[in-house]
């Protein structure tokens, strides 16, 4: 059921979509489903449940047959609607759809987000049918994070009826490859069927290499949100670029709808969204030559207000929706555009003046944008080196391309992802220095995870152009030819353990070690218990990690590893620090300790039988801490 089900919805809820717009099924699909996650969006923001918002998006799937049924006796409605659909976009949907499932089929989660916030908040949503952002919610980190994508993998399982890790990833991929969909359908329609199925799958391979080329942190085969992120803001410059009428209901529809789903997927989200409007801006200027004054005066007035409100009004409105959700809950962003002080980072580059973290960023930051290495392969490329093979890259197609897409879209297209970058890295920038800590900022945690976003914006930008135009001056050339070329390419410059990376997971993965714990807690405490790890020489992990398999209980951020040195006397210190906090949790668990612990903490830890993997109920007797085993 977990193959079937998600496949009939988005199949006929799609065919909604095609009756609609009266648009080819591949070009109605993005549409498709990032409405079945707005829509749990609305929902939630409206009605505080999703279930009213699932409703409708399992209503989408019945509008097709009562269609059908209703015009059974008129062909030439029928012939129009099977034109539509039974595309060549239906045939690549199916075809992705099977191959991710396959190459997803036992995948589980691997990296240290996934199990701190992005799967909890998952879980959580279904839980509680409310945002993981409430108080109800036990969430440890994050609860201001946008929440498109996880609404999009929560329908996801709300449609096969339960919760799998491999669910979430699945859906994710699914999500992502499907805005590449439009640029793939834009082919001949006569094809063999045989020739055509090598084509997606050499397309599949040549995505999914090119973001490895990238994927320092090993995060393609996880649930992060970065590389779709990229791939939305190119599926929208896509448009722009390529779409004759750029003011049609069709195209301003999708692009607002597009830019809502990019503003609710990151906050980094919002000044790319600005990137787009204004490419589209000097796009529509350019085309309708509104440079010349004579023609401002034959300007439309009624186009563009349309425009302002589905392109900046909707969006942005949106957009505060959420942050005023979450304001209202007083919870404080990561990233607060208040934390970005212009005046105050002036001071800092031109006065010397701030703290000494920031001065630190001040230095290293400039020489990370041109020495440090953002590649996995054998190339070794930089921000600002991998940019300039971004435009190498587009300037190539615009000679190859010129009788297709006009030069002029290319050039606009180079300048501001020229401009775009500039602005990125000075986003990225501010951030380092307003809202990382003082020990992440100096280091630039995470640079070679954050940066590639923008380098993958145009990537995905070139691949789509390539899918759409993979031809050189004629449009009949062989085109599995020049897929082949690209793909043997991508494949020539990849290392072997990245290539790894790409092999399906048929096999179930051995349990765990968090899970291990996690069953032996879960078995043995009531879903509302708070949980004391005691994970000696650890970093935390198992805090997230355990807390994630045994949700709803909650663990201790606090004290998981106590400190074994440079105190003078270690009861004192813990009856100053620890004794309170610990009598907050019902439960002491062991998952790991040392002889030091224990000589140092033998007042506390007096059974004997203290031990690696043993539960203990927390007992407050007589201004005193004692521990029962719990078999």
């Amino acid at each position: 059921m977990s193959f079937i089900l998600p496949l009939i919805y988005f199949l006929l809820a799609n065919t909604t979509t095609v009756l609609i717009t009266k648009k080819t099924f591949g070009k109605s699909l993005p549409l498709t489903l990032m409405i079945s996650s707005l829509t749990l969006f609305f929902s939630q923001i409206l009605f505080s449940t999703f279930l009213i918002g699932f409703i409708i998006n399992l209503f989408l799937t019945i509008i097709p047959i009562i269609y059908i049924i209703v015009f059974k006796y008129k062909k030439k409605d029928l012939s129009n609607l099977k034109n539509n659909v039974f595309t060549k976009g239906l045939y690549t949907f199916i075809l992705i759809y099977i191959a991710i499932f396959v190459f997803d089929y036992n995948r589980i989660f691997t990296v240290w987000d996934e199990y701190s916030h992005w799967g909890v908040m998952v879980k959580e949503m279904l839980r509680l049918d409310k945002f993981y952002s409430v108080s109800a919610s036990t969430l440890m980190a994050h609860k201001d994070y946008p929440p498109i994508i996880s609404l999009f993998e929560l329908f996801y399982c709300k449609l096969i009826g339960n919760y799998k890790e491999t669910y979430l990833i699945k859906a994710l991929h699914l999500l992502s490859i499907s805005f590449f969909i439009p640029s793939i359908c834009e082919d001949e329609k006569k094809y063999k069927k045989i020739t055509f199925a090598i084509k997606i799958g050499i397309f599949l391979l040549s995505i999914f290499l090119t973001f490895l080329l990238f994927d320092g942190h090993g995060i393609i085969n996880t649930i992060y949100t970065d590389y779709i992120l990229a791939i939305i803001v190119g599926y929208m410059i896509y448009i722009i670029i390529t779409e004759k009428e750029l003011t049609s209901n069709f195209t301003i529809i999708t692009l607002s709808i597009t830019s809502c789903f990019l503003l609710l997927t990151k906050q980094m989200g919002l000044p790319l969204y600005l990137m787009t409007i204004f490419i589209y801006c000097i796009e529509n200027i350019i085309k309708e030559k509104l440079y010349k004054l004579k023609r401002i005066k034959k300007l439309n007035i009624a186009k563009t207000i349309k425009i302002l409100i589905f392109l900046l009004v909707i969006p942005l409105l949106v957009w505060k929706l959420w942050n005023s959700y979450i304001t209202d809950l007083n919870i404080k962003g990561q990233f607060e555009l208040s934390d970005l002080n212009i005046l105050e980072l002036r001071d800092i580059i031109t006065k010397n003046k701030g703290e000494t973290y920031q001065q630190e960023v001040l230095k290293n930051y400039p020489k990370a944008l041109v020495n440090s290495k953002i590649t996995t392969s054998y190339i070794k490329l930089t921000y600002i080196s991998s940019t300039i093979l971004v435009i190498i890259i587009l300037i190539v197609e615009s000679i190859f391309m010129k009788d297709i897409i006009k030069k002029r879209k290319f050039i606009e297209l180079i300048i501001t992802l020229i401009i775009g970058s500039f602005g990125y890295a000075f986003v990225m920038f501010t951030l380092y220095m307003f809202s990382f800590e003082e020990i992440e900022g100096p280091i630039l945690a995470s640079f070679n995870r954050y940066m590639p976003t923008f380098i993958l914006i145009g990537m995905s930008i070139c691949l789509m152009i390539f899918f759409n135009y993979d031809t050189v001056k004629d449009k009949q050339t062989n085109k599995l030819k020049t897929c082949l070329i690209l793909l043997f390419f991508l494949l020539l410059i990849q290392k072997p353990t990245n290539i790894k990376k790409l092999i399906p997971k048929v096999k179930k993965t051995p349990e765990n070690l968090y899970e291990y714990h996690a069953k032996k807690i879960s078995s043995k405490t009531e879903n509302n218990a708070k949980i004391f790890l005691l994970s000696q020489n650890t970093e935390g992990d198992y805090q997230y990690a355990i807390k994630y398999y045994i949700n709803p209980r909650t663990t201790n951020l606090s004290y998981f590893s106590l400190p074994t040195k440079d105190i003078l006397n270690y009861e004192q210190y813990f009856k100053e620090y620890i004794y309170d906090y610990i009598l907050e949790f019902d439960y002491l668990y062991i998952v790991d300790i040392d002889d030091k612990v224990k000589e140092k903490y033998d007042f506390f830890l007096k059974e004997n039988n203290i031990e690696i993997g043993k539960l203990y109920k927390i007992i407050n007797d007589k201004n005193e801490i004692k521990l029962k085993g719990i078999l």
